[in-house]
């Protein structure tokens, strides 16, 4: 069994493989010629992909089309790119958190890391809000007394960290697999 099949079977995606590979390939390709980020909503039972792959900016993508087209009774998975290669943003796990719907996020890098963040038990809105004082907190710890280059270099590896140490607090599941796709 590959990394790539053991985070789909932690994550409970094995049955819509086929369609996140091909996807995540799609995707990543995409951002390494545009260096801009895309997103693709998925029905989590079928795979089937829904509405239109949405296309935003370097850093900065509006997902909310997206969500409009869930269903209260359906499951999705939200995949999306980041040209810096970066782990979640807050606003992805906000969007996990707020979104009964969503049962998965996944971030795909241009460099072919490959992020995912999966529901274990029951989230509410309230998890969203307490998740962002905690990550506020946090990341000024580890501002404090830097200087902005050294922020810089050090913003990813600190969100690897934070999802790895914070996300079973919340319901979450997080998985990093570096360079895989």
């Amino acid at each position: 069994m590959t990394s790539i099949e053991f985070a789909f079977e932690v994550h409970g995606l094995n049955h819509i493989k086929n369609q996140l590979l091909n996807i995540l390939k799609e995707l990543k390709s995409e951002t390494l010629k545009d260096n801009i980020e895309y997103a693709t909503l998925l029905n989590y039972q079928s795979g089937e992909i829904l509405g239109r792959r949405l296309a935003g900016k370097y850093g900065e993508i509006k997902v909310q089309e997206h969500f409009d087209l869930m269903e209260k009774d359906k499951q999705y998975v939200h995949i999306h790119t980041h040209p810096d290669s970066s782990s979640f943003s807050p606003p992805d796990i906000k969007h996990l958190l707020d979104y009964h719907q969503l049962k998965n996020v996944i971030v795909i890098g241009k460099n072919g890391d490959l992020h995912l963040m999966g529901k274990i038990g029951v989230t509410n809105f309230h998890d969203s809000s307490r998740m962002a004082a905690l990550f506020k907190k946090q990341l000024i710890e580890e501002i404090e007394n830097k200087e902005l280059d050294q922020i810089i270099q050090k913003i990813n590896p600190w969100l690897h960290k934070f999802w790895t140490m914070n996300s079973s607090s919340f319901n979450l599941k997080y998985s990093t697999l570096r360079g895989v796709i």
